[in-house]
């Protein structure tokens, strides 16, 4: 199940929400990777691990089991009263802020994952994940079925949510027209199946 919401948020709101992870005072920190290699190596497809280019990323973790940042109560009205997301209970949050890096083209991807935490793994059905995208941006995300092949990509818009069940294999792309590309992960456990 991936679900498109083209306009998640009012053009007021995500104004706000861009304008926060854009503001030169907002803390970004460096992470040397977009996901550790040992996640690279469950990819099976040769074709598509062929496509990857590690690289890094600046994120933002609002929530991990608990509030990490002093900037969640901005965001989480992004979710809030959002009933059909059907919340039970926040896992993850966090932003990703990706650049143009050199040597990477229109072919390239990051490491394919999913955003199940084992910790969840035996109510799996009930684990979703929210893509909120930040900004207008190139650097598609890529979803994959169970034999690791494309059946949908989404290109980033300010807005934009897309909502998927959070075992499904997927990636970003990092931007290679635009300077930034901005995204929220919110990480979930639904009180019933979507």
């Amino acid at each position: 199940m991936i679900k498109i919401f083209e306009n998640f948020l009012s053009e007021e709101y995500a104004n706000e929400i861009y304008d926060l992870h854009t503001d030169l005072e907002f803390p970004w920190f460096y992470c040397p990777h977009t996901d550790r290699k040992t996640v690279l190596d469950k990819v099976k497809n040769e074709d598509l691990k062929s496509k990857v280019i590690s690289n890094y990323q600046f994120q933002h973790i609002y929530y991990e089991e608990q509030i990490n940042s002093d900037y969640f109560s901005n965001i989480l009205p992004i979710v809030e009263n959002k009933d059909f997301l059907k919340i039970d209970k926040l896992t993850r949050v966090k932003a990703n802020f990706n650049t143009i890096i050199s040597n990477y083209n229109k072919d390239n991807i990051q490491i394919p994952h999913t955003d199940l935490n084992e910790r969840y793994k035996s109510v799996s059905n009930l684990i979703y994940s929210l893509l909120y995208y930040v900004n207008d941006s190139d650097g598609d995300t890529i979803f994959y079925d169970e034999k690791e092949n494309e059946i949908y990509r989404t290109t980033p818009k300010k807005g934009k949510a897309v909502l998927f069940n959070s075992t499904i294999l997927h990636c970003a792309c990092n931007p290679i027209k635009n300077n930034k590309r901005i995204v929220i992960n919110f990480v979930y456990k639904a009180k019933e199946i979507i």
